[in-house]
């Protein structure tokens, strides 16, 4: 048995709590750890009640003995109560999707391809990002088109919607120009959007007609509401105007979106920057370059490959480490109890983490990399048989692991063996708090489908995703408007 540690936690009271993930290849069982609460589920899964620390998500009476509540929800069964299709006849993706305070769901994409189609009564002229406001059962509330007009080869990547309590902030790039708010802009753009779908602030940084970015940049929240967007452009950049800055450049925008500060590191081709914050509003960056370097310092070593580093919330380089040499695909970055890391993608071909050579079962494996919250190594695990890719991680508040992405073949975990039923399939793998397998669920039907995106409703596990063709739910159906379509599921707890 590989024992995968995603987390430890130490309180005052004694919890030695153990996540992770295990692949019982010989039959072994999990021991996990014990909670610092007594044996509550909890309260508001925000919360995680009133025993323990409520960040951990334990609940119960206070104390010191007792294994720990759970805190929050988690896919046990994987069932689908709702399922909410959108796209055209052509090529259309889901980016990202956010949840409100209130439980209801934002969804965030493109339609690359020159078409006009309707989201309910809105009317899209593609090529468009667009953003979709469900309720918390689904139900559409209003849409709203950003589409790319000019002269020129359309150039459109979203980078990602946070919800905020009066609304959403999402970041993209379009070129030659793309309308938000009502007014053509040019290059990185950062939008507030209302509840209502009213419009909010905007800001434009970069633009010109040599400006250029691409795919691979990300937007976060930290806890304060500022926010952090990273892009990965020739430049020079700037949200505030002077001088701007080109390479992975990361900017810090308040709450109204005026810029705190932006920083570039890179030295070098640079493929993806994602983003996550930690507790103390610090900044985690990883991706894909040549050179990575946020500093002069020469402490702090210029990295290349897949890369990790920690900016301090004001933009100061704490430290930076190699994820990996041979550079896999870095899709999506966590931070978890005590700030831990986790870091996911996939590879093809050997790679090397921490000091375990890896190759990929089949033509491509997802990964599952652990750090501490200083960057060393904790661990690691290999997800996939045939071809499989991780897309998104997620852990709730009761401190239950979630991984999200595509599988073509056969996908084993614990012991539950998935088949795609066509070219690939979604999946969905959950763990519980004491590192114990709980499910792995498929979400697919006769064409390509993957899950992209997962967060946790106030009644549901959303996730977001594509498809291509029919897909019976159970529950719900989804019938393709053409080729590639999005879609947002509901997933019972």
């Amino acid at each position: 048995m590989r024992r995968f540690l995603i987390l430890a936690c130490t309180f005052a009271l004694g919890c030695a709590q153990v996540l992770g993930l295990d692949d019982f290849k010989d039959g072994e069982t999990s021991s996990g750890g014990n909670g610092g609460g007594g044996n509550g589920n909890g309260g508001d899964p925000s919360t995680g009640g009133s025993g323990g620390n409520p960040t951990q998500g334990g609940g119960g009476d206070d104390g010191g003995g007792g294994t720990g509540g759970t805190g929050g929800m988690e896919p046990t069964t994987g069932d689908v109560a709702w399922a909410y299709g959108v796209g055209s006849t052509l090529s259309d993706a889901v980016q990202d999707v956010a949840v409100a305070p209130n439980g209801e769901v934002y969804v965030f994409g493109t339609t690359p391809d020159s078409i006009s189609f309707s989201i309910g009564n809105t009317v899209i002229n593609g090529p468009s990002a667009w953003l979709v406001k469900l309720s918390a059962t689904g139900q559409l509330q209003w849409s709203l088109g950003f589409p790319v007009t000019g002269t020129g080869g359309p150039v459109l990547f979203p980078y990602g919607v946070e919800a905020t309590a009066d609304g959403v902030v999402l970041a993209l790039f379009g070129k030659p120009q793309i309308t938000v708010n009502g007014f053509p802009r040019s290059g990185v753009v950062v939008a507030k959007i209302a509840s209502d779908g009213s419009s909010g602030w905007t800001r434009e940084c970069g633009g010109g007609e040599n400006f250029k970015a691409r795919i691979g940049g990300d937007l976060a929240l930290d806890h304060d509401g500022n926010v952090i967007v990273s892009s990965l452009t020739n430049g020079p950049m700037t949200c505030a105007g002077g001088a701007g800055l080109s390479g992975i450049v990361i900017t810090k925008l308040n709450p109204q979106g005026s810029q705190m500060w932006a920083k570039s590191g890179s030295t070098g081709y640079d493929r993806t920057a994602r983003i996550a914050v930690d507790s103390t509003n610090s900044i985690i960056v990883t991706g894909n370059t040549n050179g990575v370097d946020f500093t002069n310092d020469p402490a702090i070593p210029n990295i290349g490959g897949a890369f990790i580093t920690k900016l301090s919330a004001a933009g100061g380089q704490i430290w930076a480490k190699q994820l990996a040499p041979s550079n896999p695909d870095v899709n999506t970055v966590r931070t978890i109890v005590n700030d831990a890391i986790i870091v996911g993608g996939s590879f093809d071909g050997q790679t090397q983490f921490g000091t375990e050579q890896v190759t990929p079962n089949g033509t491509r494996d997802g990964y599952v990399v652990v750090l501490d919250q200083t960057g060393n190594y904790l661990d690691h695990q290999q997800i996939g048989s045939d071809v499989a890719v991780v897309n998104t991680i997620l852990v709730n508040p009761g401190s239950n692991l979630m991984v999200g992405g595509a599988f073509g073949g056969t996908l084993a975990f614990g012991s539950d063996n998935l088949t795609a039923a066509g070219m690939s399939d979604g999946f969905i793998l959950t763990a519980n708090n004491m590192g114990q397998p709980v499910g792995a669920f498929q979400y697919g039907g006769s064409g390509a489908d993957s899950i992209t995106s997962l967060i946790m409703g106030s009644e549901y596990l959303i996730a977001g995703g594509s498809y291509t063709g029919a897909v019976d739910f159970g529950a719900a159906e989804l019938t393709p408007f053409g080729g590639n379509d999005g879609m947002v599921l509901g997933i019972l707890p």
